[in-house]
């Protein structure tokens, strides 16, 4: 008994939802209707239906936030950290990690425009990691802080991709 009922219940759902779009169509259809519709008039009512349905979509993407230039910066930071981190002598890493730190400021400058504060707090960080490796007295110093700057260069990158994603 209850299948049934759900069964009758879906099928007046359904109906109804094709007639809602059966109206519309039928509208601009001037062999359904007995009143016959100048055609610049059809016209006007379909450009007002399309622009309806413009202005449904307009509103979803006006509030999303574009941070894609902060993760790209994000990005870029990241490649030249994992470069810096896999480098075999002081030189190559301190060069990268400098590339690096111009990457995180652009970034941080992109999270702030966009407003994802999130992305901002962590390109802050990997530019500060960037610069202690490319400071570093030694070595082994200068590919931890360089793995931190990539580590913190992936934050911004998930960060910034959720912000343009809300």
């Amino acid at each position: 008994m209850k299948s049934i009922v759900l069964i009758i219940f879906c099928l007046f759902v359904f109906s109804c939802t094709n007639k809602s779009k059966e109206h519309k169509n039928s509208i601009l259809n001037t062999e359904q209707n007995d009143v016959q519709i100048p055609n610049y008039q059809k016209e006007e009512v379909q450009n007002n239906m399309n622009n309806s349905n413009e202005n449904e979509n307009n509103l979803t993407i006006e509030n999303k936030k574009d941070c894609s230039n902060a993760y790209n910066s994000g990005d870029n930071a990241y490649n030249y950290s994992k470069k810096a981190y896999n480098s075999e002598n002081v030189e190559d890493l301190q060069n990268y990690s400098k590339k690096a730190m111009n990457f995180f400021d652009d970034a941080m400058n992109y999270a702030n425009n966009c407003g994802c504060n999130n992305a901002y707090s962590s390109a802050d960080d990997g530019y500060s990691y960037a610069k202690k490796a490319y400071n570093a007295d030694n070595f082994e110093d200068a590919q931890i802080y360089a793995k931190k700057a990539k580590n913190a260069a992936d934050d911004v990158m998930t960060y910034s991709n959720n912000c343009t994603n809300e």
